[in-house]
């Protein structure tokens, strides 16, 4: 696939943006490749997994994925996501995190992020870890917004800690300044929890305003990338202040080889500022709108998470067919805080962060790409399929490729019987759901089937 940066007409100054002309993503797995896997440790990312059948995927052993867009969420802009570690082994990270490629490196699928050579170059940019976990018992919030170890939010990271467990959802949201509020939901609970930042906040003679200031201005001139990863290294323990480490739910001491973790029903709420040519996410309906602007749970969205047409996309590919056991219930884990403050701004100056985190080095520099295909190599059983279950439908229906096209869509928006693959308006087009392309991991249903 051959990757270049648009800049999207839609795209200003996040001054000039605001939340107000924001539009609402619900990402997709196509909006998502694999960018790295470890062989040795059965590494795999899987698209569209079990329980939920939601668009996400489901990271086991050690792999990697990134998205295909970068955001500007600038003053009330936000990223929204739920998350399942119930079967993550211990001492394993797994993780979401964000970065800020400049154009070169996107353009060119240069792997970044703090702990790299450069300042802004090469392979470094500005990082923020939403969620860096502990198997199954312990989450880290971390902000690196310079390249050094000179103190504040450097290299080592200015951080927050919570004992979560099993099943929840988390929504950072974004203020004028670069400022942020990190929030979560419980398994299927109501009430939000917030996750602040207590330790290393300020030192070397910058403190969180300037952060802040750095955050915003890589947000509006780069946007950030969506990473998530599964790796076996620094996990989080007792490293913050406040709370305590609660080791109650570091009950699976398996190895990076038998972990796995699901994230599903990513949401963003902001402005495209770098895409991959053809691969836009689309919006949300209104239903899903509603239940995000709600008090309401958010894994309701499960029930309803559909989206509107991307203008172009491709289908995920194929991806390994056997099967693991479901996630499971979470258990009810420790609260982070008491304090129901929606912004890290408040947050108190504490212990320096020692060391740090050791993201894998024998990755190696960059992503590793895909393989090229060869225009010769021979057609896959899938694509047979596709093929002909696509050209015995236009034959049945006695209809062109554009009639059909337009036919399809048509369906699409008014939710008929053409969608069929399991997910609402979800309507299988040119073999992409149902027709060939790992039916059994997108739970069709044979109504409407192509």
């Amino acid at each position: 696939m051959i990757f270049a940066a648009s800049i999207l007409a839609e795209i200003v100054l996040g001054q000039e943006l605001g939340s107000a002309h924001y539009n609402t993503y619900c990402l997709q797995p196509w909006n998502f490749e694999e960018r790295w896997r470890d062989d040795s440790t059965g590494g795999w990312p899987r698209f569209n997994e079990q329980p939920t059948y939601q668009p996400g995927f489901r990271l086991h052993g050690g792999t990697g994925v990134w998205g295909k867009q970068t955001w500007n969420m600038i003053d009330g802009g936000y990223i929204q996501f739920s998350m399942d570690t119930s079967y993550a082994s211990n001492g394993v990270n797994n993780n979401l995190y964000l970065t800020t490629p400049n154009s070169y490196q996107f353009e060119n699928q240069i792997y970044c992020d703090v702990q790299r050579d450069g300042y802004d170059n090469n392979e470094n940019c500005l990082e923020l870890d939403l969620v860096e976990h502990n198997g199954n018992c312990r989450s880290h919030l971390g902000v690196h917004t310079w390249p050094d170890h000179d103190g504040g939010c450097d290299r080592g990271g200015c951080f927050g800690q919570a004992n979560i467990s099993g099943k929840r959802t988390f929504r950072m949201t974004f203020n004028s300044e670069g400022g942020f509020s990190l929030k979560y939901q419980k398994d299927d609970h109501k009430t939000w929890h917030t996750l602040h930042l207590t330790d290393h906040i300020s030192g070397g003679g910058r403190d969180w305003t300037d952060a802040k200031a750095r955050i915003k201005q890589q947000m509006e001139n780069n946007g950030f990338l969506i990473h998530s990863s599964q790796w076996e290294g620094w996990v989080p323990t007792d490293n913050a202040a406040d709370p305590a480490f609660d080791s109650t739910h570091c009950t699976k001491n398996e190895g990076l080889s038998n972990s796995y973790f699901d994230i599903w029903n990513v949401v963003v709420h902001g402005a495209i500022v770098q895409n991959i040519e053809g691969s836009n996410p689309p919006h949300c309906t209104q239903t899903v709108i509603d239940i995000l602007n709600s008090d309401e749970t958010q894994l309701n969205l499960q029930k309803v998470y559909t989206s509107t047409p991307p203008e172009l996309g491709s289908p995920v590919g194929d991806t390994p067919s056997d099967e693991l056991p479901a996630p499971s219930q979470s258990v009810e884990e420790s609260d982070s805080s008491d304090d129901s403050s929606d912004s890290s701004d408040d947050s108190k100056d504490g212990k320096k962060h020692k060391g740090g985190k050791g993201k894998p080095k024998k990755h190696g520099k960059g992503p590793k790409k895909p393989k090229d295909q060869d225009d010769d190599e021979e057609t896959t059983d899938d694509d047979s399929v596709a093929l002909t279950t696509v050209t015995n439908t236009l034959a049945d229906l006695d209809m062109d490729a554009l009639e059909f096209l337009t036919a399809a869509l048509k369906a699409e928006e008014e939710n008929t019987d053409l969608a069929g693959c399991g997910q609402v308006n979800d309507f299988c087009l040119m073999g992409g759901c149902c027709g060939g392309n790992h039916c059994e991991n997108f739970h069709c249903v044979g109504n409407g089937r192509l």
